[in-house]
């Protein structure tokens, strides 16, 4: 896959869409560790998006752990990258893509839920209710990290019923960016809220109910965004 190949950006998400596109650029394109990517000129043009949106997209990847930028050199293809190696990530950076991470998990889980339940076969469905199970035990017994373990895996595994490679590997990848939003609406929110919230988008996956999971899984995202909203207000 070549420059050429990236699709312009449409309304919407737009942050979440350039990174998904430079990913499938690096991903698709085969492009070896240490190999520089095009400048932020060529991106910016190919996409149609401003440069502070590329530069942040950029960012959100380098959090993940796909790329790495050389002060004036570019921005290249991590050496030694992997999937999902949580040492290998810098604290200052997760933190500082946070926030972003967070609007691309609001475009991209919702989708997630609708093509999970389309496509989920029976021991995905069961996996996840299994999963969702973990969570309950964790918050009755007030098991913070265990908890967070469990939203943690309820996501991938969706994410993974979605027969979507990339969406998969997008949401694997910010999954330790997460991590924190988790723990302050673990801490924010009161335990049958968030177990409902699950509920709704299981329920949804378990009767084939596309429409009905986006829905759900839209809810359960602003409530994780309202969680940082008031947060950042003090």
């Amino acid at each position: 896959m070549a420059i050429h190949q990236l699709k312009r950006i449409q309304k919407g998400n737009v942050i979440a869409q350039a990174a998904q596109e430079i990913r499938r650029l690096v991903i698709g394109n085969g492009m070896p560790e240490g190999a520089k990517l095009p400048s932020e000129h060529a991106l910016c043009a190919r996409l149609g998006v401003s440069r502070s949106s590329v530069r942040e997209a950029l960012r959100v990847l380098e959090a993940v752990g796909l790329v790495e930028k050389a002060q004036g050199k570019g921005v290249f293809v991590r050496r030694n990258r992997v999937a999902y190696v949580p040492q290998r990530y810098r604290p200052e950076a997760i933190q500082e893509a946070g926030p972003i991470a967070l609007q691309m998990r609001m475009a991209l889980e919702p989708r997630c839920a609708e093509l999970a339940a389309a496509r989920a076969g029976a021991h995905e469905v069961r996996a996840l209710g299994a999963e969702l199970q973990k969570f309950r035990d964790a918050l009755a017994s007030e098991s913070l990290e265990d908890a967070v373990v469990a939203d943690s895996r309820f996501h991938v595994l969706l994410a993974r019923a979605s027969r979507n490679e990339i969406l998969f590997d997008m949401i694997q990848s910010l999954d330790l960016v997460a991590t924190e939003n988790r723990r302050r609406a673990l801490a924010f929110y009161n335990d049958r809220r968030l177990i409902r919230l699950h509920e709704a988008v299981f329920e949804a996956v378990r009767r084939r109910a596309p429409a009905a999971a986006r829905r759900a899984m839209d809810r359960h995202m602003r409530a994780i965004k309202n969680v940082e909203t008031v947060l950042a207000k003090g």
